[in-house]
């Protein structure tokens, strides 16, 4: 005999998406990774020359609590204004920590408890020609 069921909630379905375009595969010339390493050190873009963020905190002290209580809040929609469920965001704080993760069912995300100031939001899956802010 099998176990009865149990109670609980389901889980909410992901609509699949469509996969990332296909990219050359790395070279293994030394002379031209040297190029490309320096270039994005000089630049301060890509893989070698991005800058480390210390990763988002949440507030732990009551004292934390206090000092901090800004929030940031964003909801994804695709072109017909629906709610994409599941898209990855980074937001880069005005200390320069990055809270990142993904939307909810209704395309949502919100970051509490932090320092006030400006942000920077990032849709690491998304073509920057693909998406407009509102």
């Amino acid at each position: 005999m099998g176990a009865s069921a149990k109670s609980g909630s389901p889980g909410s379905l992901v609509s699949p998406q469509a996969p990332k375009e296909a990219l050359e595969a790395d070279k293994a010339d030394p002379g031209e990774v040297a190029e490309v390493k320096a270039r994005q050190r000089e630049t301060k873009t890509g893989k070698y020359g991005s800058q480390p963020a210390k990763p988002y905190q949440p507030p732990q002290t009551e004292e934390e609590k206090k000092v901090k209580k800004s929030w940031v809040a964003i909801k994804i929609v695709d072109k017909d204004g629906q709610p994409m469920a599941g898209e990855k965001y980074e937001i880069e704080l005005s200390d320069g920590t990055v809270a990142s993760g993904t939307t909810g069912d209704d395309g949502c995300a919100r970051v509490e408890g932090i320092e006030p100031g400006n942000v920077k939001i990032r849709l690491p899956d998304r073509d920057k020609r693909a998406w407009q802010p509102k």
